[in-house]
C-alpha cells in the first residue's frame, strides 16, 4: 500500500491444507466478504495473518478507546471498514494449516457435534470476556463525525441490543447477521440472542 492520508487495510485470500500440508481449498474464501460494521464484528471472514496495513489505520485504531477486543484482526478490519479503504486480492499467498485440535477456526467447526454443543453450554455460563456492544460504542465515539447514517445506525443497534429486547430481535433480523445455514450461523445467533458477546 502506498503511504496516504487515508486508512488502508490489504487483504487477500488463503489456502487450506491439512496437517501434512496437503492442499484442501485452493481458495477458501469463495466470493468477495461483505465488509459492513455488522458483518466485520459478528463473522470473523478474514483472517489476520492475511493482513498488511499502512500507518494511518495503525493511528486510527490507537484512537478507539477498549480494553478488550474479540479478535485483533477483527478490530483492525472494523476500524479499516469505518475511517478508510479495504482491499481485498481474491488471489491466495498463503496456506493455512489445519488439524482436528485447532482452537479456533476452520478444524475448530470439525469438532464433533457433542464436543460443540458442550462448549456452547460452557459459554452461556461463562460469557465471552469482552463486549461487542462495548467495542461499538467506543467506535460511534472515536468516530463521530465520519461514518455514514448507516454505518452510524448499526453501530448504534449493536451498542443498545443488550438493552432493549426489541434491539436483540432487530439484530436478529438483520441481513448482515445471517450466513448460510450452520454451525457458525448458529453460534452467532445464539450469542446475540443470549447477549453473550
Amino acid at each position: 500500500l502506498k503511504q496516504t492520508e487515508s486508512a488502508g487495510l490489504y487483504t487477500a485470500n488463503y489456502s487450506l491444507c491439512d496437517q501434512d500440508l496437503n492442499i484442501i481449498t485452493e481458495r477458501e474464501i469463495s466470493q468477495k466478504p461483505l465488509f459492513s460494521p455488522i458483518r466485520c464484528m459478528m463473522y470473523n471472514e478474514i483472517p489476520g495473518c492475511t493482513m498488511i496495513f499502512n500507518r494511518q489505520l495503525l493511528l486510527e485504531m490507537r484512537s478507539v478507546k477498549i480494553e478488550k477486543v474479540r479478535m485483533h484482526d477483527i478490530f483492525c478490519l472494523e476500524v479499516a471498514v469505518l475511517t478508510g479503504n479495504v482491499y481485498f486480492d481474491s488471489n491466495s499467498f498463503i496456506m493455512h494449516r489445519i488439524h482436528e485440535n485447532n482452537v479456533i477456526g476452520i478444524g475448530h467447526k470439525k469438532a464433533s457435534p457433542f464436543k460443540w454443543m458442550k462448549e456452547k453450554t460452557q459459554l452461556i455460563i461463562k460469557k465471552e470476556n469482552f463486549d461487542m456492544s462495548e467495542l461499538a460504542d467506543a467506535l460511534l465515539k472515536a468516530f463521530p463525525d465520519r461514518i455514514s447514517e448507516k454505518q452510524r445506525a448499526d453501530l448504534i443497534l449493536v451498542s443498545t441490543f443488550k438493552k432493549r429486547f426489541r434491539n436483540t430481535c432487530m439484530l436478529l433480523r438483520h441481513p448482515e447477521t445471517k450466513k448460510k445455514f450452520g454451525r457458525e450461523m448458529l453460534s452467532i445467533r445464539a450469542k446475540i440472542l443470549f447477549h453473550l458477546f
